[in-house]
């Protein structure tokens, strides 16, 4: 009787030690599962964040690339916006210059001097009592000097001779003072070294 006793006890024992086996391999297996079903999920969110952190930056490089050209062609404006300026103030301030000359030139041109001359040394014909004189001397030959200088510039000189003695190179002589007062202003303002020329009516 107490055999069958000890076996029953022993077979019980040998039920409650399987049970708990299976119970712990079939919890361990669920974790396992579980673990596995898990692993895809948190992987993809880590793709997820270094893809957004990588879209982040690209963004951010654009906006400052973008700031960058933006701030480089509004200087590029700017400088160019300075240069017309500039070129507009020298632009105007050339033609104030030109008209002040011109205005001086004419006003020069207005002052006149009557003499009696006579011809010394003529390059063309000399028929009207209107000359533009650019120089005057003592000496014939310092008159001839000028009148080389003259001629290199393309003008066609003469020497007349006035009652004191006086050589007068001449550039144009005209038959009607208005063109001759017009000739002297044009030599007054190509020639600034003749800003003394005059206008010589022959008595």
């Amino acid at each position: 009787m107490r055999v069958c006793r000890v076996i029953a006890i022993a077979l019980a024992g040998l039920m409650l030690v399987s049970c708990a086996s299976h119970k712990g391999s079939s919890s361990l297996g669920t974790t396992k599962r579980t673990t596995a079903s898990a692993s895809p999920k948190v992987k993809n969110d880590a793709q997820l964040a270094m893809e957004k952190a990588a879209a982040e930056e690209a963004a951010e490089k654009a906006r400052r690339a973008a700031q960058a050209a933006e701030q480089q062609a509004r200087a590029e404006a700017e400088a160019k916006a300075r240069e017309a300026e500039e070129a507009a103030r020298k632009a105007m301030a050339e033609a104030k210059a030109k008209a002040a000359a011109e205005e001086a030139a004419i006003a020069a041109a207005a002052k006149a001097k009557v003499e009696k001359v006579k011809v010394i040394e003529s390059s063309i014909k000399t028929d009207g009592k209107y000359h533009v004189v650019v120089g005057s001397f003592k000496s014939l030959a310092n008159a001839r000097t000028a009148c080389e200088t003259l001629v290199e510039q393309g003008y066609t000189p003469n020497i007349v001779e006035n009652e004191d003695g006086m050589y007068r190179v001449t550039v144009f002589n005209e038959a009607a003072e208005d063109t001759a007062r017009k000739k002297l202003a044009q030599v007054k303002i190509k020639y600034p070294q003749y800003d003394d020329a005059w206008l010589l009516i022959e008595k």
